[in-house]
């Protein structure tokens, strides 16, 4: 599940809503955890200054590391999001 947000993060970009993450992922039950668990993994981090779950900013801690995740994501299920 949370292989699955990064991928759908990283076709947002290299900066996202979780507002707009909310509306891409395939659970948007487990949003807030799985976020979560990609920050402790120093995957994605809030960008400073964001407010509430529901209107936070992050990013992700490397642009390389989320062109790989973009990369390793089937193409029909990319241009799905997309």
């Amino acid at each position: 599940e949370v292989r699955r947000l990064a991928q759908e993060a990283a076709v947002i970009g290299p900066r996202f809503d979780a507002t707009l993450l909310k509306t891409v992922t395939a659970d948007p039950r487990h949003l807030e955890a799985g976020c979560e668990l990609l920050c402790d993994a120093e995957i994605i981090e809030e960008v400073a200054g964001s407010g509430s779950v529901s209107s936070q900013s992050f990013r992700f801690t490397q642009t390389l590391l989320q062109d790989v995740i973009y990369q390793n994501l089937l193409l029909q299920r990319r241009t799905d999001i997309h």
